[in-house]
């Protein structure tokens, strides 16, 4: 008894009895029922070889001995097919990202129209169609194809190999990123990499899906789980791109500047300025020049805090993401204010906020208006600092932003301690359930923490 390999021997007697004409019941008998024959062609049931010998003679023209070299010439036309369409699937990308969003829609259409029949490919499109909706800022068109995408790919397992459902979330972390929701940002990359496969095609996504995660958690205040991706990548550091090791080096001076390890930090930021500055990565140059000028700030070194941000400065015109020329006003702002510069501090902090607002970076929002609060706050201008702080609080917690919300709660309270006793109790009964709130979120970190660490085991083969 010969083991053939159901799914393309039902495939390809399926596809002869199409070509010769007929009908599944058409050629049923007392020997060969329309259900065996439905069975065989889906590849539920294994025929034995003389049922098998006598459909095959019988009803499609072909014998037992013609099957090995059918069965080889399916397999190199499926394996040219394969390779072809994933061919033309890259050129589109690359339209999508290297020549023009409209060139890469007018070439998914095309495709669209070339693989009609070809249903699991078009989880593919719709993942590029969702690429060109995102960088068109249409977040949420581009979510609704990212999740089409991955609902087509579910269902076509001849498609897993492409790690096009981890790529899909990836997108859609992003954008749930841009959307301000980072606990779904969060889950996304979580899931992206849960969906990943080692042996599939375009690996590198897992390193993308990594570092996403870590940014996530730096701005969730999560930062030991931060520590811990960051430790991981720096064992595969052979294998990232420049664009990740920037990201790395950055992140870990940002927090080690957290953690007061200001050494380590400048060390982290000058390292990665030298390698962005040599690959002229001008977003990441002005990125960790704001970093290096905020550890700087926070080590007494006002002069070099203030050389790193006029540093950064100057790439002003040739950065891509506005929300970094954002941070770099709220950290000069802040250093001006340190020291005792007002006039200078609340200019600079007024630019950021009308920035971070235009970029729609509810985070970075949030953080100007907090820091326009202290800063009225420091001259004893309560009524301008409660404005602020407010309108601060208003979107921490829109947004769930509790580590910010903390901090901003505890000015308000300090506001009000001596000038309305119901207004500082509502504020402190709010720090109350904020901080309970956290420590929730603490207990069941640790919690998936622990068992996730038990789970992991040896690490993936790639």
């Amino acid at each position: 008894m010969v083991d053939w390999n159901r799914k393309q021997l039902g495939e390809l007697c399926k596809k002869r009895r199409e070509e010769l004409g007929f009908k599944q019941h058409t050629l049923a008998d007392e020997r060969i029922s329309a259900t065996t024959i439905s069975n065989l062609e889906n590849g539920t049931k294994r025929l034995s070889d003389e049922l098998l010998a006598y459909y095959l003679q019988e009803k499609l023209e072909w014998s037992m001995e013609d099957l090995p070299k059918l069965l080889q010439e399916k397999a190199e036309k499926e394996k040219q097919e394969r390779f072809t369409i994933g061919l033309r699937l890259r050129t589109v990308e690359n339209d999508l990202d290297c020549v023009s969003i409209q060139e890469g829609l007018r070439m998914i259409r095309q495709m669209e129209q070339e693989l009609k029949g070809k249903r699991p490919y078009f989880a593919v499109l719709e993942y590029l169609r969702g690429k060109c909706y995102y960088h068109s800022d249409k977040l949420e068109k581009a979510v609704a194809h990212f999740q089409q995408a991955i609902q087509i790919f579910d269902e076509h397992p001849s498609i897993h190999y492409t790690n096009i459902k981890a790529f899909c979330l990836y997108q859609l972390s992003r954008s749930f990123h841009v959307m301000n929701k980072l606990d779904l940002a969060l889950s996304c990359a979580q899931d992206g990499l849960s969906s990943f496969l080692p042996e599939g095609d375009r690996r590198y996504i897992q390193y993308s899906l990594h570092i996403s995660k870590v940014i996530y958690y730096e701005k969730l205040e999560r930062n030991s789980e931060a520590m811990e991706i960051i430790e991981w990548l720096e064992e595969h550091f052979e294998e990232l791109d420049t664009e990740i090791k920037l990201n790395v080096y950055q992140l870990k001076a940002t927090l080690y500047n957290k953690d007061k390890r200001y050494k380590k930090a400048i060390q982290c930021a000058e390292t990665g300025i030298d390698i962005a500055r040599r690959e002229k990565k001008f977003d990441r140059c002005f990125e960790l020049w704001t970093t290096a000028g905020t550890i700087y700030k926070n080590m007494g070194q006002y002069d070099a805090a203030e050389l790193s941000f006029q540093t950064a400065s100057k790439f002003e015109d040739k950065v891509k993401k506005k929300q970094l020329v954002a941070q770099n006003g709220k950290e000069l702002g802040q250093l001006y204010l340190l020291q005792g510069n007002i006039v200078l501090a609340v200019e600079k902090l007024q630019n950021a906020l009308q920035l971070s607002k235009k970029s729609k970076d509810s985070l970075r929002y949030c953080e100007v208006l907090q820091a326009l609060g202290e800063c009225y706050l420091q001259q004893k201008h309560h009524k301008e600092a409660i404005q602020y702080l407010k309108q601060a609080q208003k979107v921490a917690e829109e947004h769930s932003f509790y580590p910010q919300e903390r901090d901003i709660v505890i000015l308000l309270a300090k506001c009000y301690e001596k000038s309305n006793m119901i207004k500082y109790n509502h504020y402190s009964s709010r720090l109350f359930h904020i901080s309970l709130k956290l420590k929730e979120e603490v207990s069941e970190s640790m919690r998936l923490h622990e068992t996730k660490r038990w789970l992991a085991g040896d690490p993936p083969d790639v």
